[in-house]
Parts: C-alpha cells; sequence; structure tokens
C-alpha cells in the first residue's frame, strides 16, 4: 500500500473549481435549471474540498454537467492537431536538444513548457503563446539541488515509471526519454496514461499516435479523472507506481494528486494558475523541477 499525507494545500481552488463549472454550463437553459446547477457545484465543491484534490471534485462536476446537460465536448480535433503539430516539430527539436550544453536540461526546458496544452487549465491555448514559450524555454534554469538529486537518482535506477499528461506534450515527453535513455542506458522506461478521455489529457490513442510505445510499455491508470488519485486509479497501475524505482510525473493535475504519497516522484509542469505561481513563487507560465515533498528517505541519500 502506498503511504500517503493528509496536507494538501489544493483546497485553495474552491473559488476556481465552482467558477471554471459553471462557466462550462450550456449557455441556453432556463434560469431555475441553471440555479439548480450553480447551487449543486457550490454544495459538492464545499463538501470535498477537504478531503479531495481538485481533479477529482472536477470529475465529479463533470459528472453533474453530464446528468443534467448530456456530453461534454470532445477534444478529439484539438489532440489531432497539437498530436501532429509537435510530431512535425520534433526533428528540429531533438536537433536543438542534441546541440544543447547539458541534453537534459534542454530536454526538460521542452517538455515543461510543452504542458501549457492544457485545455483544462488553460482558458485560450493556442499555436502562438505556445511558441512564445517555446521560444523562450531556455531561460528556465531547473533547481541546481532538485536536478542534482535527480541525476543522483537516475544513475541509482533501472526502472523509470513516466506519468504523463496532455496531448502533444507527449511527444516532448518521448524526446526527454530518449534523453533519459542515451544517458542511463541501463534505465528502462514505462508510462502510465489516462484510462478514459478526459478533457485533452493523453490516453493509450495518444501514445500510439506520438510514438511513446517506441520507448516503452504503455499503461492506462483505468480512470478518467485529469491527475493520479490513488483510490480511483486500477491495481495495475498501483502496482507500477511501487515497483518504479522512480518516477516521473508530469502536469498540475498529476502534482495534485501525487503530491502527499510516499513516492519517489520528481515532478515537471508548468504554473499555469496562481495556485501553482503562488506555490512556487513564479511568475505565470514558469516551468518548474520539483522534488515530491514525502520523496522516501531510503531511496535518496542526503546530498
Amino acid at each position: 500500500m502506498i503511504k500517503t499525507f493528509s496536507t494538501p494545500f489544493f483546497s485553495g481552488c474552491i473559488s476556481c473549481l465552482i467558477d471554471k463549472s459553471i462557466q462550462r454550463a450550456p449557455s441556453q437553459i432556463d434560469d431555475a435549471l441553471r440555479e439548480q446547477y450553480e447551487n449543486r457545484v457550490r454544495s459538492v465543491v464545499q463538501e470535498l474540498a477537504a478531503t479531495q484534490s481538485g481533479p477529482e471534485i472536477a470529475w465529479q462536476l463533470q459528472g453533474i454537467r453530464e446528468r443534467l446537460f448530456g456530453p461534454e465536448r470532445s477534444y478529439a480535433e484539438e489532440k489531432r492537431h497539437f498530436n501532429a503539430w509537435m510530431l512535425d516539430l520534433l526533428p528540429s527539436f531533438r536537433d536543438s536538444v542534441r546541440k544543447a550544453p547539458d541534453p537534459l536540461v534542454r530536454a526538460i526546458q521542452l517538455s515543461a513548457t510543452a504542458n501549457y496544452i492544457d485545455f483544462g487549465a488553460v482558458d485560450n491555448v493556442n499555436d502562438d503563446t505556445l511558441q512564445m514559450l517555446f521560444n523562450r524555454a531556455d531561460t528556465f534554469a531547473p533547481d541546481a539541488s532538485v536536478l542534482a538529486s535527480l541525476r543522483k537518482e537516475l544513475s541509482k535506477s533501472r526502472r523509470l515509471l513516466y506519468i504523463t499528461d496532455n496531448c502533444g506534450e507527449v511527444v516532448l515527453d518521448r524526446l526527454l526519454c530518449e534523453i533519459l535513455m542515451e544517458n542511463y542506458p541501463k534505465l528502462s522506461i514505462s508510462f502510465l496514461v489516462r484510462g478514459q478521455e478526459t478533457v485533452n489529457d493523453a490516453t493509450l490513442e495518444d501514445a500510439m499516435q506520438t510514438g511513446l510505445n517506441t520507448i516503452g510499455p504503455v499503461l492506462s491508470n483505468g480512470c478518467g479523472i485529469a491527475g493520479t488519485p490513488l483510490a480511483r486509479i486500477s491495481e495495475d497501475a498501483i502496482a507500477a507506481l511501487e515497483n518504479a524505482d522512480l518516477i516521473i510525473s508530469k502536469g498540475q493535475g498529476n502534482y495534485e494528486t501525487l503530491q502527499t504519497a510516499m513516492l519517489p516522484i520528481y515532478f515537471i509542469l508548468l504554473c499555469k494558475c496562481a495556485l501553482f505561481t503562488n506555490r512556487f513563487h513564479v511568475p505565470p507560465f514558469t516551468p518548474v523541477l520539483e522534488r515530491a515533498e514525502f520523496y522516501p528517505k531510503s531511496s535518496l541519500e542526503v546530498l
């Protein structure tokens, strides 16, 4: 069993969860139904905020909307677009990484930047903003002590579990893993993706489209929540977490659902909302490389 600690800071996203869910109601509904829906949203968020993560609450709110208004919109078109676009750019990204003074840092910069492709957290995901972020990605300097400990753990590890987040982004995750395998040839890498469609998060289909399966095995986590909630993912996914020597976790939703787990996790993400910019004391759209607060002491020597 994976040990967890009950000290999440994410209760602060109550107002955001409520506002986003209310905004996602259809515009053409009568006042009585709108009031019923908004009251239900507020009630559920207030009830669950102390015990569940943001992605789990958002999943429950999605269920309410679907029961009242029908299925949520599909992001299939956006997923195809960003998967194809990032694959087209992969050769130039790969060239940029290989020419960099530190290929691992450059690959982390690009992978973290691609975490922008998040229709759940970003109101207007667009190509121009993403390109601008890529253009300045090399200004991100990962925390030196965290980067040093990651290198040390990579050199000791044999089984890496890489938890993906969004479509398109997974192409840069693939590139990062190519660099990891070149630098740490004894490392075997497997991937954990979402078990069902949720916004534009990567599933098995996206993994196959973008070639993640050419790096290592890809496992569904068995659930459709925009994160990795330990109480809701499959037994196979839990086993993959428990058996990994090292875990790299991408994105805000995975951070929210795994930040209290005693697992050997390094988080890579882009800070896309006030909760994360405040947590890490950085401006919006700043990449972060962070080691889990409850990283098992037996796995990490004091540096």
